[in-house]
């Protein structure tokens, strides 16, 4: 089977290296790719005939526990979707304001297939508060934000979240992680579709350097040891990964890939 390529459609390293992770706990790797690294360096680009595929999102910033009989059998390139844009292209701007993640998550898909012309898989993502009717969802990245469709720093979404949670108990801080990713072939089809929900809750004050978004102050329900409640900034990645939003969803989207791959690669 010929190397099928993904573009990683999102600018934001910490979504970049995520991505990468989750993929390589479900699939090891399996072959050296040094000399494709070599050829595809100085903005290289695959010719098209190679079929690729495309990972797109376009954010400015986005295991023991793995069954080695569910993991999916592919043998995926990653490729960023600045490749595009250092080529002379400009990207489209795709407005991220559907009522949910999947909508959201599949206009990024279609958008950026028809742009690209290659299959492209896209993600949306947010963390929801019960003491707060499930905020702030689809607004999680622009939580803090004196601007409507502007991004606000992690640390001051953190700060916001915090604020509005000044007397509650831990027992009543529940919350969860939500990611829906889609993918869409280049005439907008949508191949696959999968949601990951990671329930946990919100800490006193922010702790641990990993991760990135919400992960210093979202406590996971599942936690290495009994003895210890950490944040995912607290927690190895590779931990994090198995147990996440977004390790669930990319699961089951590279799952339903490996199936897809005799027709799609």
């Amino acid at each position: 089977m010929n190397i099928p390529f993904i573009i990683i459609g999102t600018r934001n390293k910490h979504k970049i290296r995520e991505i990468k992770a989750i993929y390589l706990l479900l699939v090891p790797p399996r072959r050296d790719y040094s000399e494709l690294s070599r050829r595809m360096s100085g903005n290289s680009f695959p010719d098209k005939s190679r079929k690729l595929s495309g990972l797109g999102r376009k954010n400015p910033k986005s295991s023991p526990d793995v069954h080695r009989g569910t993991n999916p059998k592919l043998n995926i390139r990653f490729i960023p979707l600045s490749d595009f844009s250092a080529r002379g292209g400009n990207l489209p701007t795709v407005k991220e304001n559907a009522k949910t993640y999947t909508e959201n998550a599949r206009k990024k898909a279609v958008s950026l297939a028809k742009y690209t012309g290659y299959i492209t898989l896209s993600e949306d993502s947010g963390i929801e508060v019960k003491a707060l009717k499930w905020q702030p969802g689809i607004y999680s990245a622009r939580y803090a934000s004196m601007e409507k469709n502007r991004n606000a720093p992690d640390q001051n979404n953190n700060q916001k979240l915090l604020n509005e949670l000044p007397d509650v108990p831990m027992s009543k801080r529940i919350a969860r992680y939500r990611c829906s990713a889609v993918v869409s072939s280049p005439n907008g089809k949508i191949l696959a579709k999968a949601e990951g929900t990671c329930w946990g809750k919100i800490a006193f004050s922010p702790k641990g350097r990993n991760g990135f978004g919400y992960d210093p102050i979202f406590i996971p329900d599942k936690q290495p040891a009994r003895t210890k409640r950490l944040t995912f900034g607290q927690l190895p990645a590779n931990f994090k990964h198995t147990i996440s939003h977004r390790g669930k969803a990319l699961k089951k989207i590279f799952l339903k890939l490996s199936e897809l791959r005799t027709n799609l690669f």
